[in-house]
């Protein structure tokens, strides 16, 4: 079968390019004087590139222009060893869009990896000038160029997309934010050639910000050993990522302020900054200590846990307050930033969120990741719903290795510190978060997206896999899974050992006395079922109740997952249809 060819002529894309993409990316622009056939001539690559991304009312089309702009990368970057400003300019280009291809094939980190050779090889990662080595070696040294605006805006969008992927796929390293990189920015600042020359040094500017609060927030930092230089509490650094990020934020042309993609940004590296805690014994008794006495620190456990709370409701209330026809022309970098949001509203959700939040039982939609064995180990879970738990897994028809012990859920300590400290929590009205509504919303607005997309569709065929109909799935999926997990939650009451209450009882006022909270406080809320039965072999919190077999509710999707397998499972390379479409012109 052969690929349509692009929905309208080149002229027309790149106008669209021109007036919808180019704004939100402007890390390549095209000068309004060029016309189509002049930047065909001139750049190829990169026209075809914007020819590719201006293409998504044809997303066949748009799948075979990328194999074929792949293709030529193969081929002139690998095997003829090219090195061009066309080359690095349509990478960067494409690295844009990347959410309308699948990135279960590595291409996103291979064209991170590929931007970021040609930003060495070519010498725009350092001011222009020639190397000690070449002025003793060579005869006669080439002779230096100024560095132009658009090799600046080439090596910013470099950095930013190897930053923007790193951070939030954690699957390459990101590029070092040098002192040339601010130089370029500075200059972009005081002497800007187009209007979105600003936009540029200001995703730049939260980006870098953002970048650096992960790092502070990072579990993988290197540890060089036990330093007598004295170090300043994490409480002074948020306090002054703050400051840095308000002074961002009224630095900002008010184009900008007003922008609903620069505040979605904005709101970004405040969420990253007041992340929800990954859950752990000694962070909830330090929370319910807070909330069971007054304390009038800044940086009071009770504190930290309403700036989360806060943090995410005004990421999501701004995500909702995008136009859904805005959707269509957002970078990879927004969606990369959706994944993460949610994967922390997941987190709040085991720390806050009670079943009665909601209302009923949610269809499990199938999975369209393309051959995910999990899937296989669901439908397991699923049959066999009432498996002893004293059964081997042979006798009990489940797989071996299924399930695994986390660290942080061996201590059954813990199922009574969370119970008490949701208690405390419902007590504090602005610590509510709707979750179950909020998920709809987003559901819903990507399946509107779908459905108007699938009407503005250049395409014979339907196209069913695309990333509008890939979200909507996906959240409805997190949805399902968090309210079965709540469902499990619930389910313990009904499946408490009644001969094991004792040392139950005992358990949890033991655990009120080292936390000195009084005995009436937590008065029936072992009958809510919300702490683990020591009789089981494998003691965990919510996911481990008396016969309950679906621990892989809790232990995959409370844990957070890998952000890269949101994209995944749309495209499959071997049945794009590669005929019908030109290669890249040279």
């Amino acid at each position: 079968m052969e690929a349509p060819p692009p929905p309208e002529s080149d002229e027309v894309l790149l106008d669209f390019y021109r007036k919808n993409l180019q704004p939100v990316h402007p890390f390549v622009v095209i000068p309004p004087n060029v016309t189509a056939a002049v930047l065909a001539a001139r750049r190829p690559f990169l026209m075809a590139a914007v020819r590719m991304v201006s293409s998504f009312r044809s997303i066949r089309s748009m799948r075979a222009q990328m194999y074929h702009l792949m293709r030529h990368l193969a081929d002139h970057m690998l095997i003829r060893s090219e090195k061009s400003l066309d080359l690095l300019l349509g990478i960067i280009v494409m690295l844009g869009y990347q959410q309308y291809h699948c990135c279960l094939h590595g291409q996103l980190s291979n064209l991170i990896t590929l931007a970021g050779s040609l930003i060495g090889d070519m010498g725009l990662g350092k001011p222009p000038g020639v190397h000690e080595r070449t002025r003793l070696m060579v005869v006669r040294p080439p002779e230096l160029h100024g560095r132009s605006n658009e090799e600046r805006r080439a090596f910013a969008g470099a950095w930013y997309w190897a930053s923007v992927i790193s951070m939030n796929f954690q699957r390459v390293e990101p590029m070092r934010y040098n002192g040339y990189l601010q130089d370029c920015m500075r200059h972009l600042e005081e002497h800007p050639e187009y209007e979105s020359d600003i936009s540029l040094v200001y995703l730049v500017k939260i980006q870098r910000l953002t970048e650096r609060i992960s790092e502070l927030n990072s579990r993988d930092r290197a540890s060089e050993g036990v330093s007598s230089v004295p170090s300043a509490p994490v409480s002074a650094y948020i306090l002054a990522f703050q400051n840095e990020l308000n002074q961002i934020r009224d630095s900002m042309p008010k184009h900008l302020k007003d922008d609903k993609t620069f505040q979605l940004l904005l709101d970004s590296a405040r969420l990253r900054l007041y992340e929800p805690p990954v859950v752990d014994k000694n962070l909830i008794r330090s929370l319910s200590k807070s909330l069971s006495s007054v304390s009038m620190a800044p940086d009071s456990p009770l504190d930290k846990i309403y700036q989360s709370s806060a943090a995410l409701t005004a990421w999501f209330n701004s995500w909702l307050s995008l136009p859904i026809s805005t959707y269509y022309f957002q970078t990879t970098a927004v969606g990369s930033h959706l994944v993460y949001s949610l994967v922390m509203l997941a987190r709040w959700a085991r720390l806050a969120t009670p079943r009665a939040m909601y209302e009923g039982k949610t269809t499990m939609p199938d999975d369209p990741s393309a051959n995910n064995p999990n899937v296989a180990l669901y439908n397991s879970d699923m049959a066999h719903p009432q498996c002893d738990p004293n059964m081997t897994p042979d006798k009990c028809g489940m797989p071996r290795g299924r399930v695994t012990i986390r660290p942080d859920l061996d201590d059954p300590d813990l199922a009574a510190a969370v119970a008490v400290l949701r208690t405390q929590l419902q007590t504090q009205p602005g610590l509510m978060i709707n979750i179950p509504e909020i998920l709809s919303a987003i559901s819903g607005r990507f399946e509107h997206a779908n459905a108007t997309f699938q009407l503005c569709s250049a395409d014979a065929e339907r196209v069913n896999k695309n990333v509008w109909m890939m979200t909507a799935l996906k959240v409805r999926i997190t949805r399902a899974k968090l309210e079965k997990w709540a469902e499990l939650v619930s389910e313990g009451s009904e499946n408490m050992h009644l001969e094991n209450r004792p040392e139950t009882d005992q358990r949890m006022a033991d655990w009120q006395a080292t936390m000195h909270i009084p005995q009436t406080e937590c008065a029936g809320l072992d009958d809510m079922g919300l702490f683990a039965d020591d009789s089981l072999q494998e003691p965990q919190m919510e996911n481990n109740w008396g016969n309950m077999a679906h621990t892989s509710w809790s232990t995959d999707l409370l844990s957070g997952f890998d952000p890269s397998g949101w994209f995944d499972g749309y495209v499959d390379w071997n049945s794009v249809p590669m005929a019908g479409v030109h290669p890249v012109e040279r």
